[in-house]
């Protein structure tokens, strides 16, 4: 049965550091040291500073097998020592291993938060300095939205109403009138598409359609629709012929 939330495989791979307490006594304290500092639990730590007795005993009273210090009392109390400390190592180990691993799902749990808290600060401070210079109507809403099939466009294609789509106080832009600027200010057109439309303008002396405007242009259908309500086309009326010959007056 699993201790957290996070399976018996991570709880058994972060129980590892218990067969420290396996090896005859002598290293029980790296997995108390291990567990405290990971933890930051100082319980853990004087526990293991008890348990590196035996160790430091060892290190002083068996360097060598000719040295006098052998036959010393103390090396069987070191003895006896390691054997008992490391057993109680074992059972101890053992009994904080549940604790420790709540303790750890629990930091690492608040350590994803915080991340996520401190992703979110920035993501607000960027926020909030960044804003874009025009924010669109709410009748431009719909104009936004996610790009459909694209479908071809005939003279007969129904429009759009214009009046839930232009801004009030704003005329709709005329393509036969308007400037490069202004055309370039149309969703999906731009400063190159905009210089392009003008020439062809003055061309052909003018647009008879928007139809003929977005195929001049190459536009894709879904742009048509969005500029749709946007634009206008007025008709082009023919210059009269000037009459020849001159008027000789009587």
């Amino acid at each position: 049965m699993s201790i957290t939330n996070r399976g018996q495989k991570w709880e058994w791979l972060n129980s590892i550091w218990i067969l420290w307490t396996f090896a005859f006594g002598f290293f029980s304290w790296i997995s108390f040291f291990y567990i405290g500092f990971r933890t930051k639990q100082t319980k853990w730590i004087i526990s293991g500073i008890i348990y590196a007795i035996p160790f430091i005993l060892a290190m002083i009273f068996m360097d060598g097998d000719n040295n006098p210090n052998n036959d010393h009392w103390m090396v069987n109390v070191t003895a006896g020592l390691t054997l008992f400390l490391g057993i109680i190592a074992i059972v101890h180990a053992f009994l904080v291993r549940k604790e420790y691993l709540l303790r750890l799902s629990t930091i690492k749990a608040n350590k994803i938060n915080q991340n996520e808290a401190l992703k979110r600060k920035i993501e607000a401070e960027y926020g909030n300095r960044v804003q874009p210079t025009h924010q669109p109507n709410q009748s431009h809403a719909h104009l936004f939205e996610e790009k459909k099939e694209p479908t071809s466009f005939s003279p007969n294609h129904h429009a759009v109403e214009s009046s839930s789509t232009i801004p009030p106080n704003q005329s709709p832009i005329n393509l036969n009138l308007a400037s490069e600027e202004m055309i370039a200010s149309l969703p999906g057109i731009g400063t190159v598409l905009a210089r392009a439309a003008i020439q062809h303008r003055q061309y052909r002396g003018g647009f008879q359609s928007l139809e003929e405007f977005a195929f001049l242009l190459q536009l894709k259908p879904h742009i048509v629709e969005r500029i749709r309500p946007l634009v206008v086309v007025t008709p082009i009326y023919p210059k009269q012929p000037s009459s020849h010959g001159r008027m000789v007056d009587y």
